[in-house]
């Protein structure tokens, strides 16, 4: 395993540190730099689900295609 001074960081490719203390790190809540999402202080609203797509109904059926002529 390489040193620290020999390591190269997958995120932006400079030496000296990995990717998980990367300074040029995004995050994907807010999309500043330095933190991750797991530590970012932004509150995004909850998700809000809506009837807008409708749920089929489960049943014990088995579902039959129709073949047609082809």
């Amino acid at each position: 395993m390489p040193t620290l001074y020999e390591a190269r960081c997958l995120n932006c490719g400079e030496l000296g540190h990995y990717r998980a203390d990367c300074p040029r790190r995004e995050c994907r809540k807010c999309h500043s730099l330095g933190h991750t999402g797991s530590s970012c202080h932004v509150k995004l609203p909850p998700i809000k689900f809506d009837d807008s797509y409708p749920v089929p109904e489960m049943t014990n059926e088995p579902v039959v295609e129709e073949k047609g002529d082809h």
